[in-house]
């Protein structure tokens, strides 16, 4: 009988979280609509906010994780003398979640069906941050004709990822398994309150996450790159995090790196290129940075020596003016 009524009882429990949860994403909804539109690229719809006028247009792809909102502090200082667009990648953001396979060529299928969708003229300005910066040369090399230039933003390096080391994998896996303990936590509201304002600023999540220097050091860096960031942009942030479609996509985009850099054919390119390294890239990545840039007769390596590996949200006029020079080229 004690044993029935504990099933019962978390049963019940499970089901009000899950409720709570259903409720509050119904409410986010309405609060934070998509900025943007949203565009059927065939039976899944991706969000994309298009601003500006002129040509070419600048197309901004987001990291590993990230979405469009992460762009919002630089897309307008753009849209000021060029049309930009940045997007959410299928399951971030206000995007739908991907099906079936989801690797680096179908992430830039996606992007060319969308880009063909919105009636956006080729050839456009690609701008690509992290492993956004590897998703636009794999554009480039899948579609050479509709690149007019590439800026790439402390793009993520081969040299760590292509074929991560023991310790560099341990770390892949330890996210891998966060991503997917969180993302059956957020559907029952778990990750919601956990990040309420309440909790962040009070000393339960300090104590909960222990005293290891990884887990400080990985709060202390989000804590950090959030401050950058608009204020009125958190709360939006948050929204879009509390949904599981997140975490699932972030496993995803994991499982995909290392093909992704075998996808990748190190193609000179006939386009101008900026790589745009951040201060505190270790030299081999500053090697490897600068052999990127030397794929192109136009290329220009720049080290961001204030910035980490946010670029755009330490040094936005330094990320501004290259695109700005990569319009100017093109």
């Amino acid at each position: 009988m004690l044993f029935d009524a504990i099933v019962i009882s978390l049963a019940a429990l499970l089901a009000l979280a899950g409720l709570f949860q259903f409720l509050a994403s119904r409410a986010d909804a309405r609060t934070f609509p998509p900025p943007g539109r949203m565009i059927d690229i065939g039976g899944r719809k991706l969000h994309a906010r298009v601003t500006g006028t002129g040509a070419p247009v600048v197309v901004f792809e987001s990291g590993i994780s990230a979405s469009s909102v992460n762009w919002i502090p630089i897309q307008p200082q753009v849209s000021t003398f060029a049309a930009t667009c940045c997007y959410d990648r299928a399951g971030l953001g206000w995007s739908d979640s991907p099906t079936g396979t989801f690797d680096a060529d179908r992430m830039v299928a996606d992007l060319a069906a969308l880009l063909d969708r919105l009636n956006l003229p080729a050839p456009y300005v690609l701008v690509g941050h992290s492993y956004g910066g590897l998703l636009v040369r794999l554009f480039a090399e899948r579609y050479p004709g509709k690149v007019a230039a590439l800026v790439l933003i402390d793009p993520v390096l081969a040299c760590h990822w292509a074929q991560p080391n023991s310790t560099r994998a341990r770390a892949k896996q330890r996210g891998a398994l966060m991503a997917r303990w969180a993302g059956r936590l957020a559907g029952f509201g778990i990750i919601r309150l956990a990040t309420s304002p309440i909790v962040v600023r009070s000393l339960i999540l300090p104590r909960l996450a222990g005293k290891s220097e990884s887990t400080e050091g990985a709060v202390y860096r989000l804590d950090s790159e959030l401050r950058k960031l608009p204020p009125e942009i958190i709360p939006v942030i948050r929204a879009l995090w509390c949904r599981p479609k997140s975490f699932r996509a972030i496993l995803a985009h994991l499982a995909a790196l290392e093909s992704s850099f075998a996808a990748l054919q190190n193609q000179p390119l006939a386009v101008p290129l900026t790589v745009i390294s951040a201060g505190n890239t270790p030299p081999e990545g500053l090697a490897e940075h600068r052999a990127v840039a030397r794929l192109s007769q136009r290329g220009e390596h720049i080290v961001a020596q204030r910035s980490g590996h946010w670029i755009q949200l330490d040094e936005p006029r330094l990320v501004v003016d290259a695109i700005r020079r990569a319009v100017d080229h093109a």
